[in-house]
């Protein structure tokens, strides 16, 4: 496990936030059931993705709102560290949807044409090169059988085998196209001392549950304070609107009104969030036949 501090920026955020990391990714081919990077990433904690609580560009909000499918694995000869992982999702907003788009999307990334005109594989969103991207021509049924490593992106195909691809700047494999029944299942992730890391990756999954379940916790509590608080001050602005001389008093009253009812909004939505992340961390992935 690693940790980084990260220097945000002042707009409404903390600086020198201690972000704890998983364990270093996962690389390979193979359909993984989500796991620790999963988790991380849908949590979206990147200083390019939020200003304060809003999520920035034009797919986290719809990406965030789709449950966990895989956990994103890197090709072979990428040996990122976790911290460098999240630096390299750190540089561009790009970057940090294509990642997202590993965890949460189907093993046909097309079905993404469908969130505000997105056409692009998650390589080549991850480089920005969305027009370039052939992913969204006619691809060929494949046997699911054949590893994903021989289906490349067809733009990836067209080079020579003689010219140097540089490899990060496609950190992942594509996904394959969707078969139906037949898709190649999602299988657990076969790494050497997989034990070990199991349990490594069992661990972090607890200990981020709880502090999800603690964090639940506070801000329910909030909620139920400021939901009295708003009770109170409604009533005592009722009380104000009803008086037959006009003051300013309500005045002040409306604006703190206002300013406890946002508030208490924005907790009902850091709620809903949390309570996304418990559900996607407790809710198994079927597994397809063996």
């Amino acid at each position: 496990m690693e940790d980084t501090r990260e220097n945000l920026h002042p707009e409404g955020r903390p600086v020198g936030r201690r972000t704890v990391l998983p364990p270093t990714p996962v690389k390979g081919d193979e359909m993984i059931v989500p796991g620790p990077w999963a988790i991380h990433i849908h949590k979206l904690p990147f200083r390019v993705a939020r200003q304060g609580d809003i999520l920035q560009g034009r797919y986290l909000d719809a990406f965030s709102a789709m449950p966990n499918q895989r956990e994103p694995c890197l090709r072979y000869g990428i040996d990122w560290t976790a911290q460098e992982f999240q630096q390299q999702m750190n540089d561009s907003l790009p970057r940090v949807e294509a990642a997202l788009m590993q965890v949460v999307g189907q093993q046909n990334e097309l079905e993404f044409r469908s969130i505000d005109g997105l056409s692009a594989c998650a390589n080549c969103h991850w480089t920005e090169s969305d027009t370039l991207c052939q992913y969204t021509q006619a691809i060929p049924t494949l046997d699911p059988l054949t590893p994903a490593r021989n289906h490349m992106n067809p733009r990836q195909v067209s080079l020579s085998a003689s010219t140097p691809r540089d490899t990060s700047r496609n950190p992942f494999y594509p996904l394959l196209p969707s078969t139906g029944a037949t898709s190649r299942p999602i299988a657990p992730p076969a790494q050497p001392h997989g034990l070990i890391k199991y349990a490594s990756e069992q661990v972090w999954l607890l200990n981020e549950y709880s502090k999800l379940v603690r964090q639940l916790t506070g801000l329910h509590d909030k909620s139920q304070c400021l939901g009295a608080q708003l009770e109170g001050l409604e009533h005592d602005l009722t009380a104000a609107n009803t008086t037959t001389t006009t003051t300013t008093t309500e005045q002040p009253i409306q604006q703190t009104v206002n300013d406890v009812r946002a508030s208490h909004q924005e907790l009902e939505q850091k709620i809903r969030r949390i309570m996304m992340h418990v559900i996607n961390m407790m809710e198994p992935t079927p597994r397809g036949p063996t």
